[in-house]
């Protein structure tokens, strides 16, 4: 009985800290929204604001925890490149054939603001492509996630902690979607090798990507997408692509990591 009582106040005080991280987001996003109206400051001082301020409050707030050393958790030596590069394209094509799914479906009964097709010129490229992807993984999945590990099983860890990222985003409902898939598969990886550079990495890369204009691309003469109901749906010949793209990747990803779990 001690046993489970001293369970439950360990998840309350977890899942209390949790509440401490997003409300110290909100109010931090909350401020810099209304920074930008008053003061007319760039966009991208904003986001470097609130990145920067929300990860450092998640380490000091960690800074006691003996089982979330950050320092343990960055691991050059065990670091794979190649699984790095497969997980986050296993990811980004994983999330298009989402999008296909989804876009066909919910475009029959919805209709929806589009999503932002690109990297908003108000952003600095690096605030895009390093410093946003290092603060939102330290927040994320070394705060969120190192709060959680040992309380909760892992399944309700990884995917809470993805959707709060997800939704973070205020995206529409497809955007939300696409966020929560594409970083998926670098997640898992991340949350049972317990090296946040595989995050950090395939958030880094996916980031990079955003800037390639897919939407002026064309496959036997026919766009990658189509927009229905403010729906990006891909095209067929773009779907296949990117289901060929899924599998070659994912068999990558497990032969790297299966090799890896055997040789520790």
């Amino acid at each position: 009985m001690n046993d489970i009582n001293h369970g439950t106040k360990n998840k309350l005080w977890a899942f209390k800290e949790l509440l401490k991280i997003v409300f110290f987001y909100l109010v931090i996003s909350l401020a810099a929204s209304i920074m930008i109206h008053l003061l007319k400051l760039p966009m991208w001082v904003a986001l470097d604001a609130v990145d920067i301020l929300s990860s450092v409050y998640v380490v000091w707030l960690l800074r006691h925890d003996d089982t979330a050393e950050l320092k343990e958790r960055i691991n050059f030596r065990n670091f794979s490149i190649s699984g790095a590069v497969a997980l986050t394209l296993a990811g980004f094509v994983f999330a298009e054939i989402i999008n296909f799914i989804d876009g066909i479906i919910l475009s029959g009964f919805i209709s929806v603001e589009p999503n932002e097709t690109a990297v908003s010129e108000n952003v600095l490229l690096p605030t895009v492509v390093l410093l946003g992807p290092v603060c939102e993984e330290l927040l994320f999945r070394f705060g969120m996630t190192e709060l959680l590990r040992e309380h909760f099983r892992p399944w309700f860890v990884i995917l809470s902690v993805t959707a709060l990222f997800a939704v973070s985003h205020s995206y529409n409902i497809q955007g939300v979607l696409n966020v929560f898939f594409s970083l998926l598969p670098a997640i898992l990886v991340c949350f049972y090798t317990k090296n946040l550079l595989y995050s950090i990495f395939s958030h880094i890369l996916h980031n990079a990507m955003c800037y390639i204009p897919f939407g002026d691309m064309r496959i036997m003469g026919k766009a990658l997408y189509y927009e229905k109901n403010g729906f990006e749906i891909p095209s067929v010949y773009y779907l296949i692509i990117c289901i060929a793209v899924c599998m070659i990747c994912t068999a990558w990803s497990v032969r790297v990591f299966m090799r890896k779990t055997k040789s520790e």
